[in-house]
């Protein structure tokens, strides 16, 4: 199944700025969508001892292939059929603009619907550009996209959030790796001199029963009492970067 797009973006070159115009299609009309979802287990020797191999997690063993189909746009040249034909010259154009780059580039997408399952954004580069002849005349191309990772990727997904005294953010991991996640980047714009801390609630485990005293002002402190505490109980030492009031 050829992938369906309004435009795209790769080097930094969009594709409607070509100087022929081109519209996107599906030569074979599959239904078939292209997935990359085969995994292998990574796992050590056995013996006569260790009948359980030791496992060592999985990996991908394909990446997700896209296909995008193109002829040039009847509505721009009159649907004129001998104009419809595809040069060596737009070959060219085409070819030198796709398979130029030696490493993995991003690729940015845009839609006539608002498919919120579409992902934008892939990483990879194009391995192939087939011509799609009929008769002895090419009147579409076939550009094969392979990416670096067996899945898309969305836009920046921003939060903003204003501040006095503390706040608590929910981020939900809508991913399409449930286990794993990155980090968001924490942009703060002071309003004024002071101190800010925080606390990453998601990823803390607190190894003693009942909860933190959420107030304005003690906030934080409850934080530390309840660290230093468990500390003191479990004969460990507690040490802070930074400084701490």
């Amino acid at each position: 199944m050829a992938k369906q797009f309004k435009d795209f973006t790769f080097t930094g070159k969009k594709f409607s700025s070509l100087c022929t115009k081109y519209i996107s299609v599906d030569f074979e009309d599959n239904s078939d969508i292209p997935l990359a979802m085969e995994r292998n287990m990574e796992i050590g020797e056995t013996n006569f001892s260790r009948v359980e191999p030791n496992y060592f997690g999985d990996t991908w063993t394909d990446v997700l292939p896209i296909e995008l189909n193109i002829v040039k746009d009847p509505s721009q040249y009159d649907y004129n059929q001998k104009e419809l034909v595809i040069t060596k010259g737009e070959i060219r154009e085409i070819t030198r603009w796709l398979t130029s780059p030696h490493y993995p580039e991003w690729i940015e997408f845009e839609y006539d619907h608002n498919n919120v399952d579409e992902a934008k954004n892939y990483r990879g580069w194009f391995n192939n550009v087939e011509t799609w002849a009929v008769g002895s005349e090419v009147y579409g191309l076939k550009l094969s996209f392979k990416c670096t990772t067996p899945f898309g990727y969305t836009d920046d997904i921003v939060n903003s959030q204003t501040v006095t005294t503390y706040s608590n953010m929910i981020v939900q991991n809508d991913s399409d790796e449930l286990n794993s996640y990155c980090y968001p980047t924490i942009e703060i714009k002071p309003n004024g001199i002071g101190q800010v801390y925080i606390c990453n609630l998601s990823d803390c485990i607190l190894l003693k029963n009942g909860t933190l005293t959420l107030t304005e002002s003690t906030y934080f402190d409850s934080l530390l009492t309840l660290v230093e505490e468990y500390a003191k109980m479990n004969g460990y030492t507690v040490r802070y970067t930074g400084t701490i009031p």
